[in-house]
């Protein structure tokens, strides 16, 4: 019943430390006499669905993705003035939320529909800034794979136990892969994401140098700046700017700008 999920809920959410025979025990006090072990899936999947639905709500991608659904649905149906205008709105929000794999699926969108019908405005339009879009978006989202594959890269590296260890040939890797030219100027990285892993690799490589220099601070400044002008792509993820922050306070720190550092906070 749902009292009895209500009752396992209650009984879960008041253990410090989960304990299988505290859990029987106490449900077996309050007269739960079902399948527990049903009972704990059951309520697990209720949790899960519950929790997906609120983050739909609130999650961009998720936003987008429904409305790329409504215009496929619309222009089946023929009603292509209303799947434009929320194309319209999708590739906004993508624009607004730096989201180029889907501002990539939203132009491809515009040019097969389009074709179809066929609308030689909207083709000649598509011909004068749409191709060149495209290629934008995918330079963006080849950009912003490379700078996850290098992030992969160096904490596989960075957190081996030969590297720990302080194994010389390890240790080389790792001088060398800081060295990548992809680390010198953050003009490299084209995205919020690449950008995000541009500084925190910055960071790792300081770490890992052993040396906090002015570069460092500079750096670290420079990326808590940056984060300060892009507060709407921080609503979902302030955990970044605070990280930021952190970094940036022991940078001023031990740059011997212990004064300074009274002004971050």
């Amino acid at each position: 019943t749902d009292f009895g999920y209500l009752t396992l809920f209650d009984t879960l959410n008041e253990m410090k430390q989960y304990n299988e025979i505290t859990l029987r025990t106490k449900m077996a006090k309050s007269g739960f006499n079902h399948n527990l072990d049903k009972a704990k899936k059951y309520l697990t999947k209720v949790i899960l669905k519950s929790l997906t639905e609120y983050h739909a709500a609130s999650s961009v991608d998720t936003t987008i993705q429904n409305l790329v659904l409504q215009v496929e649905i619309l222009y089946k149906k023929k009603m292509e003035k209303m799947a434009y205008k929320i194309l319209h709105k999708a590739e906004k929000i993508s624009l607004e939320h730096e989201k180029h794999q889907y501002l990539l699926t939203i132009s491809s969108l515009k040019s097969s529909m389009a074709l179809e019908i066929p609308d030689l405005d909207r083709l000649k339009e598509f011909m004068k800034t749409g191709m060149k879009k495209e290629r934008t978006y995918l330079k963006h989202i080849i950009n912003t794979i490379d700078y996850r594959n290098f992030a992969v890269k160096a904490a596989v590296i960075s957190q081996s136990p030969q590297t720990i260890s302080g194994d010389k040939a390890k240790n080389k890797r790792v001088k060398k892969l800081f060295g990548s030219s992809m680390l010198k100027d953050s003009k490299s990285a084209l995205t919020f994401s690449s950008k995000r892993d541009f500084y925190i690799l910055n960071h790792s490589r300081f770490q890992n140098e052993g040396k906090c220099s002015e570069k460092s601070y500079q750096l670290m400044n420079e990326w808590v700046e940056y984060l300060e002008k892009k507060k709407d792509l921080l609503k979902n993820m302030p955990e970044i700017y605070i990280t930021a922050l952190v970094n940036l306070l022991g940078a001023l720190i031990f740059t011997g700008k212990a004064k300074e550092a009274e002004n971050v906070f």
